[in-house]
């Protein structure tokens, strides 16, 4: 599944970090924030691990 992991970084995770770096904690599939509880040091870890 590499197709969907390098779209996965190369184009959702571009378009919904923030300023600082960061990813709220969820968002719907077409990259919009949804509902949520503010930041969470693991989402962006969990992005942070694998671009690694």
């Amino acid at each position: 599944m590499e197709k969907e992991t390098d779209k996965f970084y190369k184009v959702f995770c571009k378009k919904t970090q923030s300023k600082s770096g960061m990813w709220e904690q969820r968002f719907f599939t077409d990259g919009t924030l949804a509902p949520c509880w503010g930041y969470q040091i693991d989402e962006t870890a969990s992005v942070i691990y694998r671009s690694l």
